[in-house]
């Protein structure tokens, strides 16, 4: 009777083996079905009630973040939020987010005062009116460069 030991690159833990046959080897075999993947782990209610959801941006009927918001803007200017899309939805958190909500908030201060922000209500008014044809690339969504290379004028 042989015994290996081996220690599983997931987590750390020895696994041990026995076997009659001298030639077994050990060998790292993962279930990767096993695995629960990120997105999909749920958390109760109690552990995720206190965390800030930040400002879920609002597309008009039609647009989706991907074609429509300016996502080259942040090389070039310095913007007070960063960006989530998941599930085609669009969530915006203040660089200063606190992470943590105070009892009966869903956003933190920082991350609810976004819609305050100046810049953002451009950007906003831009993805419903369209941007100027003569606005630096950065402004446009990939779908108005896409309109714009499509244009013979």
């Amino acid at each position: 009777m042989h015994t290996y030991s081996i220690k599983c690159p997931i987590n750390s833990k020895k696994i041990s083996m026995t076997s009659d046959h001298a030639t077994l080897r050990p060998r790292d075999i993962i279930d990767v079905d096993s695995f629960e993947y990120e997105d999909t782990l749920t958390t109760s209610n109690a552990m995720s009630a206190n965390f800030c959801k930040g400002h879920t941006l609002t597309f008009p009927h039609g647009k989706s973040p991907h074609s429509c918001y300016p996502f080259a803007l942040h090389d070039t200017i310095i913007l007070p939020w960063d960006y989530v899309v998941r599930n085609g939805i669009m969530t915006l958190f203040a660089r200063k987010c606190t992470t943590s909500t105070n009892r009966g908030t869903q956003t933190c201060r920082p991350c609810q005062q976004l819609i305050n922000d100046t810049t953002l209500e451009g950007i906003l008014t831009r993805i419903e009116d369209g941007v100027h044809p003569n606005a630096q690339f950065a402004y446009h969504g990939i779908s108005g460069l896409q309109d714009m290379l499509s244009d013979p004028h």
